[in-house]
């Protein structure tokens, strides 16, 4: 996707940068902070990405968000991770708002379920590809990290982007659907993976129902019969 530090910023609310920059994309791992790349500094179990936001800066990466002071090229946020989620929010509305190589309207397409998202999502990609230019998930990319990510790193030429959410626990759908916001949500099936963290199969159909509840008005959802949640 095309968008500038700037727009990160605002998105993000945050104070504007001191510099500006044209962006393409972003990332997570300093390694692949390119040129257009926009560098979110996220601190992991085994790495924290502040420490290396100046050897970004400095090997010609675009540029970066983080939780400490640089300047520059740098919009200061107190959440990284939730920096990103406000983002790519941002970044989906202005994708979708624009009208495709077509003229026509984009359409985002959401999958959850508790197997099969990933297949789901590829022949869905398949059955599109022969009459419009889609993009989506990077990957199985689909959790409250990997999803910002493949939204940011969109084909800006793209009509329709079918994205892949997954969860563990209950809220997590919630956030994710608000940043996809699907036209179209398909939940693939309900099954025991993560039960431990819910408690009974209904209880993970309930959380499944967030990413139903989060697609956009006149959009439609597909669920497995049976079950009361969805």
């Amino acid at each position: 996707m095309n968008f500038t530090l700037s727009f990160a910023a605002r998105a993000a609310g945050a104070p504007p940068p001191a510099e500006d920059a044209d962006l393409s994309g972003a990332c997570i791992d300093s390694r692949e902070a390119g040129p257009g790349k926009l560098f979110f500094a996220l601190a992991g179990t085994r790495a924290d990405g502040h420490d290396f936001v100046g050897e970004v800066l400095a090997s010609g990466g675009s540029a970066v968000v983080s939780r400490e002071g640089w300047s520059g090229r740098v919009v200061r946020v107190g959440d990284v991770g939730g920096a990103m989620l406000e983002v790519a929010r941002a970044i989906r509305e202005g994708w979708r708002d624009r009208a495709g190589g077509s003229g026509g309207p984009r359409t985002v397409i959401g999958v959850t379920g508790s197997n099969g998202k990933t297949t789901t999502r590829h022949l869905i990609e398949m059955a599109l590809s022969p009459s419009m230019r889609t993009g989506g998930t990077c990957g199985n990319l689909n959790n409250h990290i990997g999803l910002p990510l493949s939204v940011m790193n969109l084909d800006p030429k793209a009509e329709a982007a079918v994205l892949e959410a997954g969860m563990n626990h209950e809220g997590e759908l919630r956030r994710l659907g608000r940043v996809m916001a699907p036209d179209v949500s398909v939940v693939t099936c309900i099954g025991r993976a993560h039960i431990e963290y819910f408690g009974s199969l209904e209880a993970v159909a309930r959380a499944k129902a967030e990413l139903l509840e989060e697609t956009a008005p006149g959009g439609l959802c597909f669920v497995p019969p049976g079950w009361s949640a969805l």
